[in-house]
């Protein structure tokens, strides 16, 4: 279009797109399936309180002015 037209007179991609759209004159392209790893634990407790964590909540300061 760009050799047939000048540059001023092109549309944009993005209308031109939606007039092939509007008219059926593409195809909606099929989205990519997510797969998902078969994840494992990394360490697999038996026992009740085997495992602990604590959150990291931010600096903050204590009664001792620290």
């Amino acid at each position: 279009m760009q050799r047939a037209y000048d540059q001023g007179a092109v549309p944009s991609a993005t209308t031109v797109n939606n007039i092939m759209k509007k008219h059926g004159l593409t195809a909606p392209r099929r989205k990519a399936r997510r797969r998902i790893e078969d994840q494992f634990p990394i360490f697999d407790p038996e026992e009740p309180n085997e495992v602990w964590s604590a959150g990291f909540k931010g600096k903050f300061q204590m009664l001792d002015g620290t």
